[in-house]
C-alpha cells in the first residue's frame, strides 16, 4: 500500500512540470480553447455576390468604422495581431439622431448624418449663441474662423468656464484664443464631418500675427478646451435636431400669437414671453442686448443667463443682473433675476425687458 501511495503522489507532482513545459499549449497554442483568432480571416473563403430578385435593389452601405489603409510595398500583409492598424476610435454614438464623435491619436471630430445647410446654420448659430464674434465664412469650403477672443476667467458652468487654468504662459491679460470649424463630407451620403481647430497667441506691441495653413495644423496646445467644445456643439446640434420634430406642431399652435409678449406673472413681475426654441431665443435676445447698448459683462450658454451691468444711485460700482431664459411649454420666458434665489426690482427688470423687446423682431 506505501508503493502505491508513493506512486500515486508522484504522478500527481509530476502532472504541473508536464503541464508547464508543454508551453500551456493545450490552453493557448494553436488548438487550444483559448487560440488567438485575429489571424483567421485569412482562412476566410470568397463568396459570390448576393443576386436580388427582380424588382429589389440594393441599398448602399455607409462605411459607418472606416478601416486607415496603410501600404507596404504595394501590399500589406500583417504578420501578427499587433502589426494589424486599428480603425478609428468612436468615443460617443447617438444612433437616433445620427451624431457620433470620433477619434483618431490626437485628433478629434463629429460625425453628423444632417443636410449641409441645416448644419452650416447650427454650428454658426452655435458660435454666435456662446458668444464668439465671427471673423471670415466660406459656405463653399465649409469653413468659418472667429475673430481672436480673449479667455473669460469665470468659475461656472459651460463653454467658457473651461477656459480657467488652460492657457499656457502667465500673461493671460493678453492671451488671445482662434477657432476654425470646418465642415467636410463623409462618403455620398449626407453625414459631414465637424472638425474644430485652436490657436493661442500672446498679444505682443506688434498685436496679433496673421495665421497661415500650417499654423491651424498644428496641435492644439490646450485639448481639454476642445474637448469642452466638442461635447457644447454636439449638445447644441442634438438639441436642434430633436426639436425639429416638433417645431411644426408648436408652429401651428402659435401662428395666433405674436412672437414676443410682455406680460408678467401671478405675482406682478414683468416677464418677456418669445414664441420659439431656446436657441433661436438665446441668439434674439443676446442680438438685442448689443442694438439697446446694455452692458453685458459676461454670458452663459449652459445657463441660459446673460450678466447685465446696471448703474444704481447710492452705489459706487454697478450690479449685475442676470436676464435669464427658461424652456417654457409656450415657448421661452425671459426674466431678470439676482441670482436663482432672487428675482430683481420689479423697475429694474421694467427697464431692462422693455430694452431688450424694443430691438426684437
Amino acid at each position: 500500500m506505501k508503493i502505491q501511495s508513493v506512486r500515486v503522489w508522484g504522478i500527481a507532482l509530476l502532472a504541473p512540470f508536464v503541464v508547464l513545459s508543454s508551453g500551456c499549449s493545450w490552453l493557448f497554442g494553436d488548438q487550444g480553447h483559448f487560440r488567438e483568432r485575429t489571424m483567421d480571416y485569412q482562412k476566410a473563403q470568397e463568396a459570390n455576390p448576393l443576386r436580388f430578385p427582380k424588382g429589389v435593389h440594393a441599398k448602399g452601405v455607409v462605411e459607418l468604422y472606416p478601416i486607415p489603409h496603410v501600404i507596404k510595398k504595394g501590399r500589406f500583409v500583417p504578420e501578427s495581431a499587433e502589426d494589424i492598424p486599428r480603425p478609428q476610435s468612436i468615443l460617443s454614438v447617438d444612433e437616433d439622431l445620427g451624431i457620433e464623435l470620433r477619434t483618431d491619436g490626437s485628433a478629434t471630430w463629429l460625425v453628423v448624418e444632417q443636410s449641409y445647410d441645416k448644419l452650416w446654420a447650427t454650428v454658426s448659430d452655435f458660435l454666435v449663441a456662446s458668444g464668439m464674434e465671427l471673423d471670415h465664412q466660406d459656405r463653399q469650403a465649409g469653413k468659418i474662423e472667429t475673430l481672436w477672443l480673449k479667455p473669460r476667467i469665470i468659475e461656472e458652468e459651460g463653454v467658457w468656464a473651461s477656459f480657467v487654468n488652460l492657457f499656457t504662459g502667465d500673461d493671460k491679460e493678453n492671451t488671445r484664443e482662434k477657432f476654425l470649424v470646418t465642415l467636410e463630407q463623409v462618403g455620398e451620403q449626407q453625414r459631414y464631418s465637424v472638425r474644430i481647430d485652436h490657436v493661442t497667441r500672446i498679444r505682443n506691441e506688434d498685436g496679433l500675427p496673421e495665421l497661415t495653413t500650417s499654423d491651424w495644423a498644428k496641435e492644439s496646445e490646450n485639448p481639454e478646451l476642445l474637448g469642452v467644445l466638442y461635447d457644447e456643439v454636439s449638445d447644441y446640434i442634438a438639441d436642434e435636431k430633436s426639436r425639429r420634430g416638433h417645431a411644426s406642431i408648436m408652429a401651428q399652435s402659435l401662428t395666433a400669437m405674436p412672437s414676443y409678449l410682455m406680460t408678467r406673472d401671478g405675482n406682478g413681475y414683468p416677464v418677456l414671453m418669445m414664441q420659439m426654441d431656446l436657441n433661436r431665443a438665446w441668439i434674439e435676445v443676446g442680438s438685442a442686448i448689443k442694438k439697446a447698448k446694455l452692458v453685458q459683462s459676461d454670458l452663459n450658454l449652459s445657463l441660459g443667463i446673460y450678466y447685465i451691468e446696471v448703474d444704481v444711485e447710492g452705489e459706487d460700482e454697478p450690479l449685475v443682473y442676470e436676464i435669464k431664459l427658461i424652456s417654457a411649454e409656450n415657448g421661452v420666458q425671459v426674466a431678470v433675476q439676482v441670482d436663482d434665489d432672487t428675482l430683481a426690482p420689479i423697475d429694474v427688470s421694467d427697464k431692462l425687458l422693455s430694452a431688450i423687446s424694443k430691438q426684437l423682431g
